[in-house]
C-alpha cells in the first residue's frame, strides 16, 4: 500500500479497499512484466480516479511499480574500442531471428496452425506450422502474446468484480427478529409489486425491466439456472432493495447458520421474539422490586435497586413510583397474554422437534452442533417468527428425508407468502401454488407446482416456436418479392412497402426446453471383474456406548446403483467413509478391489477449494504435467467454459462450486462413486444432466441424498440405515 501512498498522494483516500487490495496483488506480482501490470491496472485507476487521461494512468502504474522494483542504474561508461572488422549489425539481427524461429519450429509440433484464426479466442496450446514464412510466424508468436494478456486482464477483472459483488452481498445480512402486530396494524397490505425492476452487480445485470407481483399468502417456487441470481434476488427483496417493496413488511431471508455459542438451542429460538424477551425481563425485575418492597423477596429493596441500576434497563423502573411499577406489571401481563408469550416454547419446542432435534439436543449449546445442524437452528428461527414475508434458499439442503417431509407438511398450511429457492421437484410440487422462471434477465410466473410449469413452459415453448416458423416463412416470401422486384420500375413502390413491412416486424425467437450447456460428462473406467467392495459382517461405533451399526453384508459391483437413505446420525456418510478407509470397523472387514479406483463427492471437498483462484488454473495447479486443453475439456464436461473457468472460484454461485468438486472428483476416471448429497445447490437442468450421466457411468454409483427425484431415476437399490442396521431393498 505505501507504494500507492506515495505516488497517488491524496488520491489514495478515494480509492475503495477491495480495488487497491487487487491492484497491489497484481503489482507485486514478479513474475509479470512491467507492460503486463500496467495493461492489467490502469483501467482500475481510471475508474476509480475518474480519469480521463490514459497517458497519465498508466505513468501512475509504472510509477508504482517502481517504487516495489527500482530500475537497474545506467551501466558505467565503458571504454570505446576500435573493432578489427567491420560488423554487418542487420546480418547478427538476421541470423538472430532465424536461430528463434529454428528453435520455435523444434519445440512446436507441426501439425497446428499459428496463424488459422486472428481473432478466434486464446487456444491454450499454441504451435507453429512448419510452412508458415518468416512473417507469419513472428505474427503468430505475436498475436498469442497479445491473448495471453488479454486472459491475465480478464481474469483479474472477473476477480475484481466477483469480490465487489461479494462485498455488497455481505451487506445485505441482517439478524432475524419476530416482530408482534398491535391490534390496529392487522389489515396492513402485504403484496409486493414490482414495475420495471432491474438488479445490476457490478458490472453484471441480472434484472432487467422485470414486472411481477407477488401476493399475500401465495407460495413461489423461484427457479432458473445457477448463476442467473436467484439467491441475489432474494437478498435484494429481503433488503427492501426494489422500489414497490412497502416499508413495513417484514421480510426475511435465512441463508446463514446460528452463531456457536452457550446459548441452548430452544432459547436462541426464542430470543428471536425480543418483544417477549423485553417483556419477561421487565416482568421479573418489576416483580423483584415490588417483592423487596413488601419483604417478600429474598433480596432487600437496596440490593435490587443496585443490580437493576448495573443492568442499565432502558424502561427506568427505578423512577416509578409503587403504584405506576403496578399498574406497568399489569401492563406487562396483558401484553405477553397478547401475543401468547406462554405457548412460545411449546411452539419453538415442536418446530425444533420437526426439524429433528429431540428434547435433549434442544438443551444442548448451539457450539455442541456441527454448520448442517446450526443451519437448522436458522430455519426454525424462521419458521418461528412468521414473518411477512419468508424467502427460504435450499431449504432441504442440511435435513433427512424425515425432515423434508414434516417441513413440506408444516408449509402447506402456512397462511403468508414464501418464496423459495429450491432444486427439489418433490418439493417444489408439494408446497408451491406458483412458479417463477428466472431466465434472461427476466422473470415468468406459472400458476400450479413445478410438473404444472413444465407442462405450461413445454406449452408456451411450442407454441412460440410455431409462431416463429410461420413468421419465418413470411420473411421469407416477403424477402424474395423485394429482392425479385426493387429493380424494376414498375414495381418499386411496391418492394418498398415490403422491406417497410420487414423493417416493422418484431422478430419472434425460436428457444428451446433444454440448455445444451447444461452438461455432465463422466469419463469411463476401464472394465474390472468381480466386486469392487465388500462389506463382510462389519460393526462400527464411534464409542461403545454409540454403536452404529452391527453385522453389516453388501457388495458393491461395477453395475450397482445404490441409495444409502436414513435419518441424519444413524451412519450414513459414516459408512462412505469406511468404504474410503478413512475409518476401521470395529469387527468385520471391508475388502477392496486392488486394482479399482474410488472417488467420494462431498460438500466438504467444495469447501476445501481454493478460492481465490479460478477453476482453471486451480487444476493446473494440482497437475501440473496435464496439458491445459484437457483440463478445459473435462471442466467443460461439467459445464465449466469458457468464462466461469477463468472467474475465481469464491465468485461462482454455489452449484458452480459443486461442478468444479466433481470434476475433480472424476478426474482419475473412478470406478466407484460415492457421492454425499450430489444435488444440493444444484439448479433442475444441471440434476437433470447429472442423472443422465449416472445412467451412462459404466462404473457403480452409491449415493446419500434426501432428493427422492434423483434416487427414482438413478438407483436400483435401496439400503435403508435403522436400528444398527443396513437393510438392503431392490427397485
Amino acid at each position: 500500500m505505501e507504494a500507492f501512498k506515495k505516488v497517488l498522494g491524496d488520491r489514495f483516500s478515494s480509492i475503495d479497499e477491495t480495488t487497491l487490495e487487487y491492484m497491489e496483488s497484481v503489482v507485486s506480482d514478479k513474475s509479470s512484466s512491467e507492460e503486463d501490470i500496467v495493461d492489467t491496472v490502469f483501467p482500475m485507476l481510471l475508474d476509480s480516479l475518474s480519469l480521463s487521461d490514459e497517458e497519465e494512468a498508466k505513468k501512475m502504474v509504472v510509477d508504482i511499480i517502481h517504487v516495489l522494483r527500482p530500475p537497474k542504474a545506467n551501466p558505467a561508461v565503458v571504454e570505446k574500442k576500435v573493432l578489427g572488422a567491420p560488423v554487418m549489425i542487420a546480418r547478427l539481427a538476421e541470423k538472430q531471428a532465424e536461430d528463434v524461429e529454428r528453435q520455435l519450429r523444434v519445440e512446436m509440433p507441426s501439425q497446428v496452425n499459428f496463424n488459422h484464426s486472428m481473432i478466434a479466442k486464446f487456444s491454450e496450446t499454441g504451435a507453429i506450422d512448419a510452412s508458415l514464412d518468416d512473417s507469419a510466424v513472428r505474427s503468430a508468436v505475436k498475436n498469442q502474446k497479445k491473448e495471453i494478456k488479454k486472459e491475465k486482464r480478464e481474469g483479474v477483472r472477473q476477480q475484481r468484480y466477483a469480490q465487489l459483488r461479494d462485498e455488497i452481498m455481505k451487506r445485505l445480512v441482517t439478524r432475524p427478529v419476530k416482530l408482534h402486530l398491535l391490534a390496529a396494524e392487522g389489515g396492513r397490505q402485504r403484496d409486493i409489486k414490482l414495475e420495471g425492476a432491474s438488479m445490476v452487480l457490478g458490472s453484471l445485470e441480472l434484472l432487467k425491466d422485470v414486472n411481477i407481483t407477488f401476493s399475500d399468502g401465495r407460495r413461489y417456487g423461484l427457479i432458473g439456472k445457477n448463476g442467473m441470481g436467484k439467491t441475489t434476488f432474494l437478498k435484494h427483496l429481503a433488503a427492501h432493495a426494489f422500489v414497490g417493496i412497502p416499508q413495513h413488511l417484514q421480510i426475511l431471508h435465512i441463508e446463514q447458520e446460528v452463531e456457536a455459542s452457550d446459548t441452548s438451542v430452544l432459547e436462541t429460538i426464542l430470543q428471536t421474539d425480543i418483544e417477549r424477551s423485553a417483556l419477561l425481563r421487565e416482568e421479573k425485575q418489576l416483580q423483584s422490586l415490588l417483592d423487596s418492597q413488601e419483604g417478600k423477596g429474598t433480596v432487600s429493596i437496596e440490593e435490587a435497586t443496585v443490580k437493576l441500576q448495573e443492568s442499565g434497563d432502558e424502561f427506568k423502573l427505578l423512577e416509578l413510583n409503587e403504584e405506576d411499577r403496578v399498574d406497568r406489571l399489569q401492563d406487562i401481563f396483558m401484553r405477553l397474554q397478547e401475543i401468547d408469550a406462554d405457548a412460545a416454547p411449546a411452539k419453538a419446542g415442536a418446530i425444533l422437534a420437526g426439524l429433528g432435534f429431540t428434547p435433549a439436543m434442544q438443551l444442548q449449546p448451539t457450539k455442541d452442533f456441527s454448520g448442517g445442524w446450526r443451519m437448522r437452528i436458522s430455519l426454525g428461527e424462521a419458521l418461528f417468527i412468521s414473518p411477512d414475508i419468508m424467502l427460504l434458499d435450499e431449504p432441504t439442503n442440511h435435513l433427512d428425508l424425515h425432515a423434508v417431509l414434516w417441513l413440506e407438511e408444516y408449509l402447506q398450511t402456512w397462511s403468508r407468502t414464501i418464496i423459495t429457492v429450491s432444486h427439489d421437484r418433490d418439493f417444489l410440487n408439494t408446497v408451491c401454488t406458483d412458479i417463477v422462471h428466472l431466465d434472461k434477465k427476466t422473470m415468468v410466473k406459472y400458476k400450479g407446482d413445478y410438473n404444472d410449469f413444465e407442462k405450461q413452459r413445454y406449452e408456451h415453448i411450442k407454441t412460440q416456436n410455431r409462431q416463429a416458423e410461420a413468421q419465418n416463412k413470411e420473411r421469407q416470401h416477403l424477402q424474395a418479392f423485394v429482392d425479385k422486384n426493387r429493380v424494376k420500375a414498375s414495381t418499386a413502390k411496391m418492394a418498398q412497402s415490403r422491406i417497410k413491412m420487414l423493417a416493422k416486424m418484431d422478430v419472434i425467437q425460436e428457444i428451446s426446453a433444454k440448455d445444451p450447456t447444461f452438461t455432465f460428462t463422466i469419463p469411463q473406467p476401464d472394465a474390472l471383474q468381480g466386486p469392487l467392495v465388500s462389506l463382510l459382517d462389519i460393526s462400527f461405533g464411534y464409542t461403545k456406548d454409540r454403536i452404529l451399526y452391527t453385522g453389516v453384508n453388501a457388495n458393491v459391483q461395477m453395475s450397482s446403483r445404490a441409495a444409502l437413505v436414513g435419518a441424519n446420525g444413524v451412519g450414513k456418510s459414516t459408512l462412505l467413509k469406511l468404504i474410503m478407509q478413512e475409518l476401521e470397523p470395529v469387527e468385520g472387514m471391508v475388502k477392496l478391489n486392488p486394482k479399482m479406483k474410488v472417488a467420494r463427492f462431498t460438500q466438504h471437498h467444495v469447501d476445501q477449494l481454493d478460492l481465490k483462484k479460478s477453476s482453471l488454473q486451480w487444476f493446473k495447479d494440482m497437475y501440473p504435467d496435464t496439458p491445459p486443453q484437457e483440463i478445459r475439456k473435462h471442466l467443460g464436461g461439467m459445464g465449466l467454459s469458457g468464462n466461469l473457468a477463468l472467474q475465481p472460484i469464491y465468485s461462482l454461485s454455489g452449484g458452480q462450486k459443486s461442478r468444479v468438486a466433481f470434476a475433480h472428483c472424476t478426474w482419475q476416471k473412478p470406478h466407484l462413486l460415492l457421492l454425499d448429497e450430489p444435488t444440493n445447490h444444484l439448479d433442475m437442468e444441471t440434476i437433470d444432466a447429472l442423472i443422465m450421466a449416472l445412467n451412462n457411468f459404466e462404473g457403480g454409483v452409491l449415493l446419500v441424498s434426501h432428493d427422492a427425484h434423483l434416487i427414482s431415476t438413478v438407483c436400483e437399490e435401496i439400503w435403508i440405515c435403522d436400528h444398527k442396521s443396513i437393510k438392503i431393498f431392490n427397485g
